[in-house]
């Protein structure tokens, strides 16, 4: 087993709205093949980076960036996060990605 470093895999499906068996399928790679890489644990992620990056519709380097540039943008109004809502005022938006 090759422990690779942290990716962004995971981060990037489920922005995509997709779920590891959906992505799976979408990649022709078994589930928990694709667990491991979300996990940093195989070597394999190297062979697949293509087809994930075409898949998360991505860069392949920013599967294991530092640093994604990602978008965000200013929100004000009733935000209802998973777990809580929050008021916030118009004079201090926060930015959410999208």
């Amino acid at each position: 087993m090759t422990i690779m470093s942290k990716n962004n895999i995971a981060f990037l499906r489920r922005r995509r709205n997709l779920t590891q068996i959906r992505l799976s399928e979408m990649i022709d790679l078994p589930v928990s093949t694709l667990n491991r890489i979300e996990s940093g644990e195989t070597a394999g992620f190297e062979k697949h980076r293509l087809k994930l990056a075409v898949a998360l519709a991505c860069a392949p380097e920013e599967l294991d960036a530092e640093h994604l540039d990602l978008p965000t943008f200013p929100v004000t109004g009733t935000v209802k996060f998973k777990t809580y809502v929050k008021d916030v005022d118009a004079s201090e938006p926060f930015g959410v990605d999208v």
